[in-house]
């Protein structure tokens, strides 16, 4: 039987505070769950959500116009197209170093968000899969000191903001410091309410490259890095080379003891290390 689409589920009318009437008998309650602001006409990237906790990828950003779903200063660079907007979006180069000590490695072809300028900002669809406190982490490349950004999860009256996020420097860097990737762990916090919400990344003070932003529950190791959940190929060892993501991908940022700071599922799945 067909379900509802009334129904208090990821991705439902309600829960994306569509339906104004259950709305509003839902904030007379006191809402315990996130909702998508009634104006936000932006859309989930190929239709697919990214998830908290978890790892959200600026070139996922939602699909909309500008001043909607994103905002840039200026025309299109880099040489990441699949997104035709101005975002600034380039794959990592072949060769970028990472910085002594980072518990993740720059991986080349993963798309960075670059040629950042005060106040851009990008928004993304998200399901938060359980209410909490979230630790906030990010991979970058750093050029200068005091560089930063927020992250907010934009719902109306409950709107919060982590406030400003002030990512370190080496001071020193063996090519371009853009380009010299680094996971920037603990840089703050924030408070999310469970449910499909709107999260959007803001630049504060430009001077660096930002591969990712990942939410984990603050007080957990995290995945340290941009591993997806998946499976092994039926009847194959137990090897990065036999795993899949969920879409089907070959080995696709898979589970590697090591850079990424984490060990395989033998299960469909991932553990923390």
């Amino acid at each position: 039987m067909r379900r509802s689409p009334l129904r208090n589920a990821p991705g439902s009318l309600l829960r994306q505070g569509l339906v104004p009437g259950l709305l509003l008998l839902a904030g007379n309650l006191g809402t315990a769950t996130a909702q998508v602001p009634a104006a936000y006409t932006g859309k989930a990237w190929h239709d697919t959500v990214q998830t908290v906790p978890g790892i959200l990828q600026p070139e996922n950003y939602d699909e909309g116009a500008t001043g909607m779903t994103w905002f840039d200063t200026g025309p299109h660079i880099g040489a990441y197209t699949a997104r035709n907007s101005g975002v600034d979006l380039d794959p990592v180069h072949a060769g970028d170093p990472t910085v002594p000590g980072s518990t993740v490695k720059a991986v080349p072809g993963n798309v960075y968000w670059g040629w950042l300028e005060n106040n851009e900002w990008l928004k993304m669809t998200v399901d938060v899969k359980t209410a909490g406190t979230y630790a906030i982490h990010a991979m970058v490349g750093t050029a200068m000191d005091n560089t930063s950004f927020k992250v907010d999860a934009l719902q109306g009256s409950d709107s919060v903001s982590s406030g400003t996020l002030v990512l370190p420097f080496t001071g020193s860097c063996p090519v371009e410091c853009y380009h010299y990737w680094f996971f920037a762990k603990d840089l703050g916090q924030i408070k999310l309410k469970a449910g499909i919400q709107v999260i959007r990344l803001q630049i504060v003070k430009s001077g660096y490259n930002i591969e990712y932003v990942e939410l984990q529950m603050a007080g957990t190791s995290g995945l340290r890095g941009p591993v997806r959940a998946g499976t092994y190929a039926t009847g194959a060892s137990k090897t990065p080379g036999n795993f899949f993501d969920a879409a089907g991908r070959k080995n696709f940022r898979s589970p590697v003891t090591g850079p990424h700071g984490i060990r395989p599922a033998y299960t469909s799945g991932l553990v923390h290390k």
